[in-house]
């Protein structure tokens, strides 16, 4: 019996995993997770409920996101989000990253998914020693990022699933080609849902059978151990497909969003408004985006600030404006260099250069 949509999307709003050697910031409206170094995404939010207005608990979220010090986060809109999330972070400069398929299968003790399809040569075990955690870690380091994790972890996630596995609670399996270690895939056991999680099979060994034979196994481990429910969110180019062939049905997509949090806000130009009570110049200066213009602002802002004698800022402008004849004839109504700046010139050269945005003072 297939499972309800109401059940499915529950499931897949309650599911999100932090690591022991994870650090994670949770408040009402998020759940934010520093994942070690190892993990091929360091920084993830794996949960957006927000109260109130939604552009301000974004806003909360990459404050506190920047704090760690990374350039990006990535960000897992579920399908309990709030409407509009997608078109928030794509203003702040965000891409999808990932599309995942929310799949489900009803299961039973005699669920015909449950029976492993043949895959010659293939051999499976649970991760209960240090030899298979390490493999298992290479193996998904090579298929979904990320780097070896220490020995330390690698003895701890042997333990654990060594207890996990006997006491019915989950654990992964790894498949082994030829004595090589070829496939992964996890499961984990909540209520009555069969969590399935870490599937992926090395680029040399697809196309004959693993994926279908870590599939078919935590399938059955499952119904043994009492789940009505399997519940998987597969890539929609890879194993989404071969889990449609076995029987699950889509019930939802989500989305993860790589932001990159050098942004502050959305990526639109701020202007501060011209001063009103300057004149407006018809007269453009010419763009010219040099060491000369930066060099040019910052003494400027010196003029409006303390107000050189014309004398000064007739020296300092040598280098700086001798290269825009047009705006030398402009605002004095002299021949650039041929005679010395009055006290009326020497105004109007500074009220221009603080009105023009094209030297960055407005």
């Amino acid at each position: 019996m297939s499972p309800s949509a109401e059940s499915v999307i529950a499931a897949s709003n309650a599911w999100s995993w932090v690591p022991d050697d994870a650090v994670s910031v949770e408040t009402g409206d998020y759940l934010l997770v520093r994942y070690p170094d190892y993990f091929p995404h360091p920084l993830e939010l794996i949960r957006f409920n927000p109260a109130g207005p939604v552009e301000d608990a974004m806003a909360a979220v990459l404050d506190r996101a920047r704090q760690f010090a990374l350039p990006a986060l990535h960000w897992t809109v579920r399908l309990d989000s709030p409407a509009g999330v997608p078109e928030l972070l794509e203003a702040r400069g965000a891409t999808v990253a990932l599309s995942l398929d929310v799949l489900a299968l009803g299961l039973s003790a005699d669920n015909a998914g449950c029976q492993a399809p043949s895959a010659a040569g293939v051999e499976l075990r649970w991760r209960t020693d240090i030899a298979t955690a390490g493999d298992a870690a290479a193996l998904d380091a090579a298929v979904f990022g990320g780097s070896m994790p220490p020995e330390d972890r690698l003895a701890k996630n042997a333990a654990r699933d060594s207890a996990t596995v006997a006491s019915g609670e989950g654990g992964m399996l790894v498949a082994y080609a030829d004595g090589v270690a070829v496939g992964t895939g996890g499961v984990t056991m909540a209520d009555e849902v069969a969590r399935l999680w870490g599937g992926g099979v090395a680029e040399k060994a697809r196309r004959r059978g693993v994926y279908r034979a870590i599939l078919a196994a935590r399938l059955a481990y499952g119904a043994s151990h009492g789940a009505t429910m399997a519940l998987v969110k597969g890539k929609i180019e890879t194993s989404g497909p071969i889990l449609r062939r076995a029987g699950f049905a889509a019930y939802g997509r989500e989305r993860i969003y790589r932001v990159p949090l050098s942004l502050s806000g959305p990526t639109r130009p701020t202007r501060r408004p011209a001063a009103t009570h300057l004149p407006q110049r018809a007269f453009r200066v010419p763009s010219n985006r040099t060491g000369q213009s930066a060099y040019q602002s910052q003494f400027v802002l010196f003029c409006l600030l303390i107000g050189p004698p014309p004398a000064a800022l007739e020296r300092r402008l040598d280098r700086a404006s001798a290269y825009q004849p047009a705006f030398w004839a402009a605002n004095t109504g002299k021949d650039q260099r041929a005679e010395p700046l009055d006290r009326a010139a020497t105004k109007r050269i500074r009220m221009s250069l603080y009105e023009h945005d094209s030297l960055g003072m407005v």
